[in-house]
Formats: C-alpha cells, sequence, structure tokens
C-alpha cells in the first residue's frame, strides 16, 4: 500500500466527518440561543410567567418590574444559556475529536446528549418564546437528530470497529 492510500485509509469516513461538522453546526446554534436569550430576555421571562400561576398573576398586576419586585423566584435565563454553552461547547470538541480517533463510547455519550437535545429543544419549542428564538431550539433539535444519524451510520460502525494505527 503507497503512503497516499495509507493516509486514505486513515482518514475518517465522510459520516464521522459529518458528524463532526453537525457538532460545529450546534456550537453556532447555541452562540446564537445565547444571543436570542440576551436579547428576548423579558419576552422569555413573560412566556414562563404564563405557565406558572402565581408569576402570571403578578405579571397581569405590575408587569416584569412587578415580577422583579416580588417574592416569586424567576429563573435567571441568561446566565444559564451562558454556562451550557460554556459547558457543551468545549466538551463537544473533545468528544468529536475522540470520535475522529476511534473511541466507540463516545457514540453513547454523544447519542445520550442528542437525546437530551431533541427534549430541551421540544419543551423550548412550547414556551411561547418569540418565533425566532423557537426556531432556533427546533433547528438545535433537527441537528441532534442529523447528529445520531452521523453517529451510527454503517461508516461509523466500520471506522469505530477498526483499530487505530500504532503512534
Amino acid at each position: 500500500m503507497s503512503q497516499v492510500e495509507a493516509r486514505r485509509a486513515e482518514r475518517p469516513p465522510a459520516s464521522v466527518r459529518a458528524a463532526t461538522a453537525v457538532m460545529g453546526v450546534q456550537a453556532v446554534l447555541l452562540a446564537a440561543l445565547v444571543g436570542a436569550t440576551v436579547v428576548w430576555e423579558d419576552l422569555l421571562v413573560t412566556a414562563w410567567a404564563s405557565d406558572n400561576p402565581a408569576a402570571g398573576a403578578v405579571v397581569e398586576q405590575g408587569g416584569l418590574t412587578a415580577l422583579e419586585e416580588s417574592p416569586v423566584a424567576v429563573p435567571d435565563f441568561v446566565p444559564l444559556a451562558v454556562v451550557v454553552f460554556l459547558t457543551l461547547v468545549p466538551i463537544g470538541a473533545v468528544l468529536a475529536a475522540m470520535l475522529r480517533h476511534r473511541a466507540g463510547w463516545v457514540r453513547t455519550w454523544l447519542t445520550a446528549g442528542a437525546a437530551a437535545g431533541v427534549v430541551a429543544a421540544a419543551l423550548a419549542a412550547r414556551t411561547g418564546a418569540p418565533l425566532a428564538f423557537t426556531g432556533l431550539a427546533v433547528l438545535t433539535g433537527l441537528s441532534c437528530v442529523a447528529l445520531v444519524a452521523c453517529l451510527w451510520h454503517p461508516g461509523t460502525s466500520r471506522w469505530l470497529a477498526r483499530r487505530a494505527p500504532a503512534a
């Protein structure tokens, strides 16, 4: 086998490269969701309050200012979104690298994370948030489905089944 053929044989298959690309798209979508959370924080709080009887009553009587001054505990959406972003993106980058280096166990963890992402996207989509925020959440959920498809593609299975060459 020539050096060119050997390098080509060690290049991850299209399904693994696609999984890595999807994870990059997910990082961009998460960044956009953080930005949307900052921009529409008041609308997100209002949507949350509409599902919380105590908070909803306060908002109806005095608006968001009254809600902030009330004893009702209002979720801090922006810090939560930032922490989720700062946690998931680096972990995703490490897991993507491990997948490219044939760590088979990574597929299970990424699948579980993608399932959680679909659930989170479904929950976010039903909150009554602004349409653009909901659209970003739905796109993120669809990217999780695409990631699972790439992870369980036969090409990925063959890639993970072969031993990595010794360094």
